[in-house]
């Protein structure tokens, strides 16, 4: 799911969009807040990351610079996207009470999406707990150690 996918969506609900960079710029600063909040808190983001569509950790940057840039979550969470931008909208525009609509059904969207995340990766702190013990060789006895 690209963020051209996702202003698009806003529009089509009959939202007055921001303009393109800033929807970018939004979309950017959120996903550098997932990116950094959730997956670099769990063992395999470098796959998690891999796995997207056209993403690449190693080529993942932010701020992003286009719309044809894939999102981190996967399509099932747009919600948590379209909704962060209806917020983001709505408090440029001095609508307070939008604003505090779109920000409750954004935060609903996002605790689904950290807590799937949860549910499907192995948090750092249980993956050190889970990771098996490493040998090292020294003179002719194995001893208990790091490498």
């Amino acid at each position: 799911m690209t963020i051209r996918t996702i202003i698009e969506r806003v529009w089509e609900q009959g939202q007055n969009a921001l303009p393109d960079a800033v929807c970018i710029q939004c979309l950017s600063e959120l996903d550098e807040s997932i990116y950094e909040d959730i997956v670099l808190r769990h063992a395999g983001a470098e796959n998690y990351m891999r796995a997207q569509p056209g993403g690449s950790y190693a080529h993942r940057a932010f701020p992003y610079i286009g719309d044809g840039q894939q999102l981190i979550a996967p399509r099932r969470f747009a919600t948590m996207y379209t909704w962060y931008l209806r917020m983001e909208a709505a408090e440029r525009r001095d609508e307070p009470e939008r604003y505090v609509n779109a920000l409750q059904l954004f935060e609903q969207a996002y605790r689904e999406f950290s807590a799937w995340y949860n549910e499907t990766h192995t948090p750092l702190h249980a993956a050190a707990l889970q990771a098996p013990p490493l040998y090292k060789r020294s003179g002719s006895y194995a001893e208990l150690g790091s490498v």
